[in-house]
């Protein structure tokens, strides 16, 4: 099917799909897979900064110190980016322990309560655990990703051709609904999930910003007596 392409469509497509099904994942209760979609959505990114090779482990790491460091500048450290990319491996690959969670001796914590802890690594004997904050964590993401669509110097070429990658659901709408995302004046992530609403500010907000935002409405949707 040839669809109707452009920045503005590529980014709220990814946004719609991508993006907002590791929101629908925690409104549904799916808190695990919520924190999996994520990590794909990571590699998803990777394969975007470069889309004319294969991603590989560098690309995640080069997203995360790139661009979710815009939002919590932990994340530029390349030792972050490794234990990241190691719980990636076990998540996605095994549901629990790796290779490379034991290569590094590492242990890991995701917490929907406690943020203080959020990307600190623990050593204890020989070992070390990790925490991961789930609101923040998905919060940084979302706005690493709207930086990266910001910022990046990507050619429209290059986009489209990580774009034509990209599956879409799509109904007998499908051209006519992007038609209209193209032609309605700023952004309407509101479409795809109700947290996305703060993309929408004609003022565009800062990341940092963005990632308190979405981050105190996640927490909220946990927890209504935030």
């Amino acid at each position: 099917m040839n669809m109707i392409f452009s920045n503005k469509i590529a980014k709220h497509d990814f946004f719609d799909t991508a993006v907002a099904d590791i929101l629908r994942a925690i409104d549904g209760g799916s808190l695990m897979g919520s924190i999996i979609l994520s990590m794909c959505c990571i590699d998803y990114m990777g394969l975007a900064m470069n889309p004319e090779k294969k991603n590989t482990k560098s690309d995640f790491k080069n997203f995360i110190t790139e661009h979710m460091s815009q939002a919590n500048t932990i994340y530029s450290d390349p030792d972050i980016a490794d234990v990241l990319y190691a719980v990636r491996n076990s998540l996605i690959h095994s549901y629990g322990k790796s290779d490379a969670t034991e290569n590094l001796k590492l242990d890991f914590v995701i917490d929907q309560n406690r943020f203080e802890n959020h990307l600190a690594v623990v050593t204890s004997g020989n070992r070390r655990c990790f925490y991961l904050y789930l609101p923040h964590f998905v919060a940084e993401l979302i706005a690493g990703v709207e930086h990266f669509f910001r910022k990046s110097a990507i050619t429209q070429a290059s986009l489209h051709k990580w774009y034509s990658n990209l599956l879409l659901v799509l109904g007998v709408s499908g051209s006519s609904y992007r038609f209209d995302v193209e032609i309605t004046p700023g952004n309407i992530h509101s479409r795809s999930h109700r947290f996305l609403e703060v993309l929408d500010n004609p003022n565009p907000l800062s990341i940092e910003s963005l990632r308190e935002n979405i981050s105190l409405l996640i927490r909220k949707q946990l927890n209504p007596e935030v």
